[in-house]
């Protein structure tokens, strides 16, 4: 069977091809008014788009506010204030038995008016009495008065002279008050190697108290645990020693 070009057409030409000059479009046909044709109608809609975001979704309204309940006020005040008082009145055994854990007891050592008492390898010995407002100082006010307290301090051997640290000193009364003392001056030595045993060394207090109590109230000195050659990184640390000893001294 042929399968090639027919016979009466020269090899290489295409037949029914117009090759040159080019075919002319067709014109394009154009309306009454000059447009021309609209495109036909597409049939159905396109699907959305894959990963289309759906629409947001409207917030849901918030419930209706419930009406507001009558607040009863002055009973609600009435219980607080009878709350407060009880609480003030009367503390908790719970509140008690706390303070004294965080907050021990203090061990009192009474001294006897006009002696001395040996603690820490120190004889601590005290007196008190009325004084003139120190100079530069304001008058003690109406019925108030200055008081002087006198301490010594004597080390017994060289571990008292170690343990030179400053006291802490307040003046108290049978009845549960208290005032403070402070420090006017002292002789006690700075360096260990200048101190003395068995030497008297003098601390001068003062403090104001009213005049009612100035012959009632006593000294209570609470030795420092401190020693001289302790060092510095060691004066944060716990040690057996407490500060709970207290020396109260009679009038």
């Amino acid at each position: 069977m042929w399968t090639g070009p027919p016979p009466d057409v020269p090899r290489g030409i295409r037949p029914d091809q117009q090759v040159w000059p080019p075919r002319q479009a067709a014109p394009i046909e154009l309306d009454e008014d000059g447009s021309t044709q609209p495109f036909p109608a597409v049939s159905g809609v396109a699907p959305p788009p894959a990963n289309r975001p759906e629409p947001p979704q409207p917030a849901p309204e918030a419930p209706a506010p419930e009406k507001a309940r009558p607040r009863r006020t002055g009973l609600r005040i009435a219980l607080a204030a009878g709350l407060l008082a009880v609480a003030v009145a009367a503390p908790t055994i719970d509140g008690y038995l706390t303070m004294r854990v965080s907050q021990p007891a203090d061990i009192i050592h009474t001294v006897p008016a006009g002696q001395a008492l040996s603690f820490m390898h120190v004889s601590w010995k005290a007196a008190i009495e009325r004084m003139e407002p120190p100079k530069g100082a304001r008058p003690a006010g109406p019925g108030r008065t200055w008081l002087k307290i006198t301490v010594n301090r004597t080390a017994l051997d060289h571990e008292g002279l170690l343990r030179s640290g400053d006291p802490e000193f307040q003046l108290k009364h049978d009845d549960g008050r208290t005032w403070m003392a402070s420090v006017l001056d002292n002789n006690v030595p700075l360096e260990t190697a200048d101190g003395k045993i068995g030497q008297s060394y003098q601390y001068n207090v003062i403090s104001i108290v009213p005049i009612a109590v100035a012959d009632q109230v006593r000294l209570h000195l609470r030795p420092s645990t401190y020693r001289r050659d302790q060092p510095v990184e060691d004066l944060f640390k716990e040690t057996d020693e407490n500060t709970y000893d207290v020396l109260t001294f009679e009038r």
